[in-house]
């Protein structure tokens, strides 16, 4: 897949048949900067392994390959979940507002999931990343990811996006 600007939260749950298992990460919902303090790393590192696990867990023989967040540090693009966690969440910490996910989104369904990184502050015009080439220095490796990954990306409002989700579908 690549990007859908037309998708919505509702109408992509609605065809997860997603169920009431919906979860929250909180990483920093403050709006300020964040430190980048141990403590925020940890609370950082600790948001995604949960999300990661519980994939794990409710999806173990639905998942090829099982998602490991080490996967994305020797560049495993076939594990799409750490891809996303790390890319969308490292595009936070260095070019949003705020320097941080305000927190993981995880939404549980039947025929798949759906993965959501927000942000606060000033949202980003999603749809250049459909029509223009971003250097590396401004997330232009999320946008490389996103442009080539199987799953379905978008976005809350793709003129000034604050979320960006990842669904994965099992049909």
């Amino acid at each position: 897949m690549v990007f859908s600007f037309n998708l919505t939260l509702k109408k992509a749950l609605e065809f997860l048949s997603a169920t009431n298992d919906y979860h929250t990460f909180p990483i920093h919902g403050e709006e300020h900067p964040a430190v980048h303090s141990e403590a925020f790393i940890a609370q950082y590192g600790a948001a995604k392994r949960s999300v990661v696990e519980l994939l794990n867990q409710r999806y173990k023989s639905l998942l090829s390959p099982k998602a490991d967040l080490h996967n994305w540090l020797y560049h495993r693009q076939d594990d799409e979940i750490a891809y996303f966690l790390n890319e969308a969440g490292s595009n936070t910490i260095n070019h949003s507002d705020y320097q941080a996910p305000a927190c993981f989104h995880l939404w549980l369904g039947e025929r798949g999931f759906i993965i959501g990184v927000e942000q606060k502050g000033q949202g980003f015009a999603a749809e250049k990343l459909r029509k223009e080439t971003v250097p590396s220095e401004s997330g232009g490796s999320a946008s490389r990811f996103f442009r080539s990954c199987k799953g379905i990306i978008f976005f809350d409002d793709p003129e000034s996006a604050r979320i960006v989700y990842y669904a994965h579908t099992f049909l």
